[in-house]
């Protein structure tokens, strides 16, 4: 298991618990799942893609932004004028 999971206070499964009940998906992320939103990036697929963000999260990012308040879903336009 990588060391985030294994050692620490995120070793403690009470912790672990905790942090999935906040995730909207209700599970740890799998390496995988991070390997395939990449693969998607580099491809020809994407070609047309600049400067965004995807989050490879659970929806945790969404989830903590509606809490606070703050808008999370699209992105902020940063072009001058």
């Amino acid at each position: 298991m990588p060391p985030m999971r294994t050692s620490g206070r995120t070793a403690d499964p009470a912790v672990r618990a905790e942090r999935m009940r906040v995730i909207p998906m209700r599970r740890p992320g799998e390496v995988d799942e991070v390997a395939y939103a990449i693969l998607f990036l580099a491809s020809d697929e994407a070609s047309y893609i600049t400067g965004s963000e995807i989050h490879v999260d659970g929806g945790s990012h969404r989830h903590i932004g509606q809490r606070r308040g703050t808008a999370t879903i699209g992105s902020r336009d940063t072009r001058p004028g």
